[in-house]
């Protein structure tokens, strides 16, 4: 009897043993580890995936383009540049304005200088000076082609651009003659931004690599057509350049001549002068003994001033020319002053005389 309690275990015991069962972790099956592994890397593989090959900003370039509702006017200038799905939907989510000076110049922080700013790329926006000059056309469309470029590049993938700067760079050495003036002013921060838009809208596309000819075509159906429209109305300023300095050389050629006639007429004058003193004071004395040869030296007398007559006939009618060089010259000027002014939002550009 006395050994019986201790047959018994401890009222606790059972319980004490199924709580420390419960407590106890399951280990689980290897499959079921492995499967939630490949399972968590197969999610990672297809969102980098999806990262890498979905444009998340053309996406929303695509929505904001819905709100875009454009003047007819810049409706017309975009259809003129036949742009592709990239390009259409960047100009519609950049909300592309054709604007008079006044409006202009408050959007462009640019504009307030002494060059002639045609559109900038600012604040996600493009904005067109609208040129009123029936001479300039093709040029709002030459302008948007720029800032659409801009828009373009602002946008492009930092993998792309990396592959597009050496491309860039060396097409610019190549047309160096061409470009240098313009990207002098460019820092390096926003020199290939730049040279991407130039290089877009001003160089023949024949003369572009491969490579940039498939980029632009990503914006372009008709890349030949966009250049062309620079072409139209940067030629008027090209033909116009020309022209005057054709006429300044004229004028400068023949003012050496006039200086060179000129100095030779007084000259004869001068020597004819003193001789016809010389033959009077022989005629008023005992010099000539015969008729002959007074009349022989008066007849060269003659002569020599006939002479002198068309010397100075022919130098007038020499000035008479140069001046009417010197005419059209002033007119070119002037009608190059007028295009500057017409392409400029504030209207205070110079123009250099190619005379000085």
């Amino acid at each position: 009897m006395d050994n019986q309690p201790d047959s018994k275990p401890p009222l606790n015991a059972d319980v004490s043993m199924e709580a420390d069962a419960k407590a106890a972790p399951v280990e689980e099956k290897p499959k079921k580890k492995l499967g939630r592994i490949l399972g968590c890397l197969a999610a990672f593989i297809i969102g980098a995936l999806i990262a890498f090959f979905v444009d998340y900003r053309a996406v929303y370039d695509w929505i904001l383009g819905f709100s875009y509702q454009p003047s007819t006017e810049m409706s017309q200038t975009i259809s003129n540049i036949e742009l592709t799905g990239r390009g259409e939907r960047i100009v519609k989510a950049s909300f592309a304005e054709l604007q008079n000076s006044e409006e202009f110049n408050q959007n462009c922080p640019n504009s307030a200088t002494e060059t002639s700013v045609l559109g900038c790329y600012y604040d996600w926006h493009i904005y067109v000076f609208n040129v009123d000059n029936a001479e300039l056309d093709g040029i709002k469309e030459a302008v948007l082609a720029h800032e659409l470029l801009h828009a373009d590049w602002q946008r492009e993938r930092s993998w792309i651009k990396n592959e597009l700067e050496p491309v860039l760079r060396e097409t610019y050495e190549q047309n160096k003659d061409t470009l240098a003036d313009h990207m002098k002013t460019y820092t390096a921060e926003n020199f290939v931004d730049e040279l991407h838009s130039i290089i877009g809208t001003q160089i023949d596309v024949d003369k572009l690599p491969q490579r940039l000819k498939e980029h632009y075509r990503s914006i372009f159906k008709n890349h030949a057509k966009v250049v062309a429209y620079y072409d139209q109305y940067n030629g008027k300023f090209t033909e116009l350049k020309r022209e005057m300095e054709d006429l300044a050389a004229k004028i400068d050629q023949m003012k050496q001549q006039i200086e060179k006639k000129t100095a030779d007429y007084r000259k004869k004058s001068e020597v004819l002068a003193e001789d016809i003193s010389e033959f009077n004071r022989r005629a008023s004395g005992s010099y000539y003994t015969s008729q002959w040869d007074f009349d022989r030296d008066r007849a060269a007398l003659v002569a020599r001033q006939k002479n002198l007559d068309k010397d100075y006939k022919d130098l007038s009618d020499l000035v008479d020319k140069a001046n009417e060089y010197v005419d059209k010259y002033n007119q070119k000027i002037a009608h190059s002053s007028e295009l500057y002014r017409s392409i400029n939002s504030n209207s205070i550009q110079k123009v250099e005389d190619p005379t000085k």
